[in-house]
């Protein structure tokens, strides 16, 4: 799993899965932050995907680089604590320049249920998966 993570970590930029009415929506998001099988996203309460990841919390993301790839099959939670928020907003200048306050955004995680980590590169092929309770 520490592959996985830290493959993430430096890969922040991620297709982020939802959907709504049964139809697939797919858009970038960036990985805030990082922690065991958590990881922290940030965003505008009136976007599509907030309100979407409300009405349906199962999601999925995919982090890619060359040929590797990283999917995070998981649930949406929102119960983050204010020092969490804090740091997800200081660790991250790109929050700063569109929000001027830490408590203008809306906040969740998404905690992996199931992940797979895949090398392309590797002979044999590295596919590597893992389940979470």
């Amino acid at each position: 799993m520490d592959s996985l993570r830290d493959f993430i970590k430096n890969n922040v930029n991620v297709a982020f899965a939802t959907s709504i009415d049964n139809q697939p929506e797919l858009r970038i998001l960036q990985v805030m932050l990082v922690r065991d099988n958590e990881f922290y996203f940030a965003t505008n309460a009136g976007k599509d995907v907030y309100k979407q990841i409300q009405s349906n919390p199962k999601v999925a993301f995919m982090a890619s680089s060359e040929m590797i790839f990283a999917r995070i099959d998981g649930i949406c939670l929102f119960d983050i604590d204010d020092n969490t928020k804090r740091e997800v907003y200081e660790k991250n200048p790109i929050l700063q320049a569109i929000y001027k306050n830490y408590q203008d955004i809306a906040y969740f995680k998404v905690q992996a249920k199931q992940a797979t980590y895949y090398d392309l590169g590797t002979q044999p092929i590295t596919d590597k998966k893992y389940t979470f309770d």
